[in-house]
């Protein structure tokens, strides 16, 4: 393996073992690859600095296991200890020097049960050597020989004087993804003479090497992350042997949108893959049963969407989606980023320096993304807070400063600012928010908002009445106290029990408000922290950014005034007219009322 990064340490927590198991099925593993990546860049940031040597993945784990395409992609970021960008543009680079650039062509072949042609397969193994280099020596011990598949490439260098050790990249490469449906079994020069090697899901062994790799992990195991291919989604009939009839069910799925050969029924090449995905949801469940898999938090379970959507599950080969499957991917990382953040606590140590948050010693274990460290790094993590928009639909926001005519401009300022908000939070992987007005369905706010659309159309619906018998006044404090309670009634329902309780949400609440509350906002914050501090809560679960509409400076002074004192850091204040939304400014109000210490790294004088 290539050499650990000097002088940072990048050693697991707990000096226990970290293991890598990726699964294989198809040539899918673009997807895998994202998902490692966002694990990578969260365990650098939990351990390094931006202008620090970036960790890579075989830096983070100790060992890696690989079946079938996911034997492919532990060569890549494995024995080649490259960094996931580069092991996608390479894997990209062999993918198409053997499935090409047309999905109907391929199908045309796969569906007429043809193996690629000569031309082809030189193109392919040509590829390879490409990649392979100079590094020629693999040190791997494969658990299967002979014509019962490569069913895992361990990579860790104490495999040097295995029986196996003369074994070259290029050769393992090729034997892994030697799928019967397109290639050939794999005859390696370097390994034992009249022995043959397949991928190991056709060659009827497990499409997850983590089992059959046990005699690597099983020791002093730390944590495990499995890598899977979605196949969990498959609805497979409850039966222990599948037939044509079975996968005749699937063929449009399957096909989806190439022709069908006449000469073959495409069930017979549908249920050889359907065979696949039943083999691999058995061995999952066998894995889930494994004694030393069991303890809390040791199995980290990922199973992303590998093809272009759940219907898509049966696509084989994931380069005529690239586009697609990146997208597809990314929010399916938007809505799993606190597991990706516990897993990270579980490989590198948290680096401390004076710009990270300080939160109160004596509490609860949290939600990792408590502790992220830079501001845009942070942006990343919003996606895994709870984001409430509250606007203040008071009379005031349609009226003149003296209250002596009707004036619309500080809602239009309002809908100004929101629009902008709501853009930059979608646009920072936040799947959905919830919506509060002071007074318009105060005790019912809209929840899973998907979209500034429907801000904008729920912002609308919120208009104060133009009538003076119907004065609506300021209840900030209120207000907040709503959505406050509910975020502290969460937390204290999860307090016993540690794994749901690190998994919730960090609330980060933004009130656009024109003017003075007629309650006492800051009242209600120092009672939340009170019950906070008596419960042993983090205190940054909690964050609320106040919007300033409008240039009042007596509203100003007085919303200055909620981000002061003992309990002053909850929240923080930036003025808009809707009109001066910087990506500057965007950035501290949604990050402002996370973290007190992100406004200290902004330039609050630019903001203000």
């Amino acid at each position: 393996m290539p050499p650990k990064a000097q002088k940072l340490d990048a050693s697991s927590p707990d000096g226990k073992l970290r293991a890598l198991s990726l699964d294989g099925g198809g040539f899918r593993g673009l997807g895998m690859l994202y998902v490692l990546d966002a694990i990578t860049k969260a365990a650098n940031a939990r351990n390094r600095k931006p202008a620090d040597p970036q960790l890579k993945p075989h830096e983070i784990f100790d060992i890696i296991l690989g079946s079938s395409t996911g034997g492919l992609v532990a060569v890549l970021v494995g024995r080649l200890g490259l960094d996931c960008e580069k092991a996608i543009a390479e894997y990209k680079a062999l993918a198409t020097a053997l499935f090409g650039t047309s999905r109907p062509e391929f199908m045309k072949t796969l569906l007429a049960n043809k193996q690629f042609d000569a031309a082809t397969i030189a193109k392919y193994d040509a590829a390879v050597a490409k990649l392979a280099g100079s590094a020629q020596d693999f040190y791997t011990d494969p658990v299967n020989n002979a014509k019962s598949g490569l069913g895992v490439a361990p990579l860790v260098p104490s495999f040097e004087n295995s029986p196996y050790s003369s074994w070259k990249v290029h050769d393992v490469i090729r034997a892994t993804t030697a799928a019967a449906r397109y290639l050939p079994a794999y005859a390696p020069p370097s390994g034992p003479a009249g022995k043959e090697f397949r991928d190991a899901a056709y060659a009827g062994q497990t499409i997850n090497p983590t089992i059959t790799g046990k005699k690597y992990w099983d020791q002093n195991l730390g944590v495990l992350v499995n890598i899977g291919q979605r196949f969990s989604a498959v609805q497979l009939p409850d039966k222990a042997t599948l037939t044509k009839a079975d996968a005749k069910k699937f063929n449009d799925t399957f096909l989806n949108g190439a022709p069908e050969d006449p000469k073959v029924k495409t069930e017979e090449t549908v249920l050889l893959y359907l065979k696949q995905i039943q083999t691999s949801q058995k061995t999952f469940e066998n894995v889930k049963k494994e004694q030393l898999l069991q303890s809390a938090g040791v199995l980290q379970r990922l199973d992303p969407p590998l093809a272009p959507n759940d219907l898509g599950i049966l696509e084989l080969v994931d380069v005529f989606y690239e586009d697609e499957i990146k997208t597809e991917v990314q929010k399916w990382i938007a809505s799993n980023q606190a597991q990706i953040d516990e897993i990270a606590t579980k490989l590198v140590n948290q680096t401390k320096s004076e710009e990270d948050p300080d939160p109160n010693p004596n509490v609860l274990p949290y939600n990792p993304a408590l502790d992220v460290q830079k501001p845009k790094e942070m942006l990343k993590y919003l996606n895994t807070y709870h984001v409430i928009f509250v606007i203040d639909d008071s009379t005031s926001m349609i009226m003149t400063d003296g209250y002596t005519a009707w004036d619309d401009n500080r809602w239009r300022q309002a809908q100004g600012s929101i629009g902008p908000i709501a853009d930059f939070t979608f646009s920072n992987n936040v799947t959905s928010v919830d919506m509060g007005f002071m007074h318009y369905r105060r005790s019912n706010p809209f929840r899973g908002i998907q979209d500034s659309k429907n801000v904008l159309r729920v912002f609308q619906q919120a208009r104060p009445p133009q009538d003076l018998g119907r004065i609506q006044r300021t209840p900030t404090g209120a207000v907040l106290k709503f959505f406050i309670d509910e975020a502290i009634k969460e937390l204290n329902s999860k307090i016993n029990n540690s794994e749901e309780y690190k998994k919730i949400r960090p609330t980060d609440i933004i009130v656009l408000t024109d003017g003075e509350a007629d309650d006492d906002p800051k009242a209600v914050m120092g009672a939340a922290r009170k019950e906070m501090d008596k419960n042993k809560h983090n205190h940054n679960y909690i964050g609320i950014q106040f919007v300033q509409i409008g240039n009042s400076s007596t509203t100003k002074l007085k919303l200055a005034d909620m981000t002061k004192g003992e309990y002053g850091d909850m929240a923080d204040l930036v003025p808009s007219d809707g009109t001066d939304l910087t990506p500057e400014k965007l950035t501290r109000i949604m990050l402002g009322g996370i973290h007190p210490t992100v406004r200290k790294k902004l330039n609050a004088q630019d903001l203000q």
